[in-house]
This record gives structure tokens, C-alpha cells and sequence, in this order.
């Protein structure tokens, strides 16, 4: 499986994987089209920590 993460000049991650592509701002929005989105807590980007999605 691939999951592609491209950055625009706005600094809004797109990423793309087999489920579908997001703008993913906030962080968690990934959580909807990753494969298995119970990864449990994670630090993101400007260092807090983030649970699953509900």
C-alpha cells in the first residue's frame, strides 16, 4: 500500500491513499481514509497530542 503526501504552497497537506484524498487540517482528518485509523494517540505538527477519531 502507498500513501502519498503532497504539500502546497499554503502548507496544507493533501494526502492521498487507497480510500480517498483529504486536505487534511486538522491532522485527524487523515484518520478517514487511512487504512487503520486506530493508531491510538499521536503528536502533531505543532506538538500536541491528538487521540483517535470518535
Amino acid at each position: 500500500m502507498t500513501i502519498t503526501i503532497y504539500h502546497n504552497p499554503a502548507c496544507r497537506p493533501i494526502v492521498v491513499t487507497p480510500k480517498g484524498a483529504r486536505l487534511c487540517r486538522p491532522s485527524e482528518a487523515v484518520l478517514d481514509i487511512l487504512p487503520n485509523p486506530d493508531i491510538g494517540e499521536f503528536t502533531k505538527e505543532d506538538g500536541g497530542l491528538s487521540g483517535t477519531a470518535p
